[in-house]
């Protein structure tokens, strides 16, 4: 009874939020980089530097020209949105616990403790930058977003 009334309004949610259109890129397509507006294309320039970019995916969200840009650096893989006129929407790139900073490495060893990471990333959303680790713990999804301070800024489990 309670998967299916789980099922029911997970499909609800889905319906209205694709209804909507929030946060939904619309009418994308596959682009080259020569093919991007010049101030978008100087930020993928920076960001995809000493990288390979994979493709681009060229739409509009909220009425504002987007491109989704999916490249590896130092072999792993990140994510860019920027707006045509170059301002970043998102930011998305894979890193080690090595690479991050003490206080945040501190946060992510004491709640994965007997974990797996399933994916650790610095991320700016929003222009808000953060880090998000995804674990299975106690048969259960975690992602949690901290900030550089090593504070916790959200905690979902499924």
């Amino acid at each position: 009874m309670m998967k299916r009334e789980l099922a029911a309004t997970l499909t609800l949610t889905l319906f209205l939020i694709g209804a909507s259109g929030c946060g939904v890129m619309h009418g994308h397509k596959t682009v080259t980089l020569d093919q991007v507006d010049p101030a978008a294309r100087t930020v993928i320039d920076t960001y995809t530097k000493d990288g390979n970019i994979d493709e681009i995916h060229t739409g509009h969200e909220d009425g504002h020209g987007i491109y989704k840009v999916h490249y590896k650096k130092n072999g792993r893989e990140n994510e860019l949105q920027v707006t045509s006129k170059g301002a970043v929407l998102e930011w998305e790139e894979a890193v080690t616990m090595e690479e991050l900073p003490a206080a945040v490495n501190g946060t992510v060893t004491r709640i994965t403790h007997g974990s797996t990471i399933k994916e650790l990333v610095k991320e700016v959303e929003e222009g808000d930058m953060f880090y998000e680790v995804e674990f299975d713990k106690d048969g259960k999804e975690n992602e949690v977003k901290i900030a550089e301070d090593g504070s916790i800024l959200e905690w979902e489990t499924e």
